[in-house]
Formats: C-alpha cells, sequence, structure tokens
C-alpha cells in the first residue's frame, strides 16, 4: 500500500474508533444513571432487556429501567416517567415474585401517583384559604381604617360635650371593642386596647365638659388605631402569588423526598 495512501486513511479510522467508543460510554446506563440522564438510561436498560431470555436477568434489567424512570419523576416531575415505572415493577414482580426491592418500590411509585393526583386539588384548596384569609385582613384593615377615621372625624368637632357627639363616642367605642376582642394577633389587639382606652378617656372628659382633655385623648385614640392598621398592612404583606406556589410546592416536595429517601433501593449493578 502506498505510504501516502496509508498517512490519509490512519486519521480517518483512529476517528471512527473514537466515535465508536464515545457511543458506546453514551450507551452504558450506569453512566447516564450517575450522569443524571434517568429516562435516557432507562432507555438503555429497556434495550438490552430485548436480547435476553433468563426470566431472572429479564426481571433484573426491568427493575432498573424501573428504577431510573422512577428517579426521572423524581428529578423532573414527569409523569409519563411514573406511569413506566409501575408498570416495570409489576413486570418484574410477574417474574420474580420474591422481589421484595421491587414491592416496596411499587408501593411509593403508587403513594407518589396518588399525591400527583391530590396536588392540584390541594392546590387549589389552599388557594382559596389563602384568598379568604387574606379577604379578612382587608376587611378588617377597611374596618379599622374606619375606627381611626372615624375617631379622627371627632376629635374636629367643636361639640365635644353635645348629647349627639358623646352618643356616637359611644357607639365608636363599642365598635372598637368588638374589633379588639375579634383580633387574634396580640401586639395588635394591645394597640387597640390602648386606643379603647382613650376613647374611654375621651368620653369620660366630655361627660365632664373637659372639651380640650377630650379632644387630646380623642386623637390620640385615632392615631394609635392608624398605627395597628399600618402596622398589620406591612407585616402581612402578601408574596407574589407565583413566589408563594414555588414556596408551596417546593416545602411539599422536600417533605416527601425525606419519606422516601429513607426506604429507597439503588440500581443493581450484579448482572
Amino acid at each position: 500500500m502506498d505510504r501516502s495512501l496509508l498517512f490519509k486513511v490512519i486519521p480517518f479510522l483512529v476517528f471512527f474508533l473514537c466515535i465508536k467508543i464515545l457511543s458506546a460510554e453514551e450507551a452504558d446506563p450506569y453512566a447516564l444513571y450517575s450522569q443524571g440522564s434517568f429516562s435516557e438510561a432507562a432507555e438503555q436498560f429497556l434495550n438490552s432487556a430485548d436480547n435476553t431470555a433468563d426470566d431472572k436477568a429479564l426481571s433484573r434489567r426491568y427493575y432498573n429501567a424501573a428504577r431510573a424512570f422512577q428517579e426521572d419523576y423524581r428529578q423532573n416531575r414527569t409523569p409519563d416517567s411514573l406511569s413506566k415505572a409501575v408498570d416495570l415493577y409489576y413486570r418484574v414482580l410477574q417474574l420474580d415474585k420474591e422481589n421484595d426491592s421491587a414491592a416496596h418500590n411499587l408501593e411509593l411509585a403508587r403513594m407518589e401517583q396518588i399525591q400527583n393526583q391530590t396536588e392540584p386539588q390541594n392546590g387549589e384548596n389552599q388557594q382559596n384559604e389563602d384568598q379568604q384569609k387574606q379577604n379578612s385582613q382587608m376587611d378588617n384593615q377597611k374596618q379599622e381604617k374606619s375606627l381611626s377615621e372615624k375617631q379622627e372625624e371627632l376629635s374636629g368637632r367643636k361639640d365635644q360635650n353635645s348629647p349627639e357627639h358623646r352618643e356616637e363616642q359611644k357607639k365608636l367605642n363599642e365598635e372598637t371593642r368588638e374589633q379588639m376582642e375579634s383580633e387574634k394577633d396580640s401586639a395588635k389587639k394591645q394597640q387597640m386596647k390602648d386606643a379603647l382606652k382613650k376613647q374611654e378617656e375621651a368620653l369620660s372628659h366630655m361627660e365632664e365638659n373637659r372639651n380640650e382633655e377630650a379632644r387630646e385623648a380623642q386623637k390620640e385614640a385615632s392615631q394609635l388605631l392608624k398605627e395597628a392598621s399600618e402596622e398589620q398592612q406591612n407585616r402581612d404583606q402578601p408574596l407574589d402569588e407565583d413566589i408563594q406556589q414555588i414556596l408551596n410546592n417546593e416545602y411539599r416536595r422536600q417533605q416527601q423526598e425525606e419519606q422516601n429517601q429513607q426506604n429507597i433501593y439503588s440500581v443493581e449493578k450484579n448482572w
């Protein structure tokens, strides 16, 4: 063979061999699994099962494919992979009824399927609860703002000792008392309690015709009611809906992973 032709052919042969070697490595299901390519690893496990006649070896290949599909679901939340894992675990148990690992992982996979089906409903219920809570907080804030505005308006009147004025102050004191008693936040409840105390002082001064003292007590009560409303608004600013949904999903996912990791079985390699 001409030496110059040989030098031209050798690089192509080397390149071809490298491609073959790299293709063989990429096709290694264990390498794919360790790299996190779980669905690809599962397909390779299934491809190797096509040429397997022995039931015991076939069950191992099905088991490994099922584990890879199950892990793909856990990492990528792909319901199709979870369904494939369940089907393959059933195949394993048909071939090897004593495979405790397959039976255990099948149970975990079925639990994950049930959770996957109920999560949207739970998420919708949680959103409804969050919306109701937010609406309730907004109603309370509007009422507190109304109380503050009413008190501020009363403090600006000149006829502090008139019967009509005293009657309005009594009514406002009762509204504040009712709102305070229904309040669950302890700090906010204390602020409203302080405001009610000032309102009662104002009413007492009004009955004694001490107009300036009544007006000052009313202004202090109005300020306390306003601060209680503003503090609640700052503390209860809702998270962006998308961010809150992400946090809820991440919390549920971490809980499920902690539960599953305690009992999960790894991929077999004793073919």
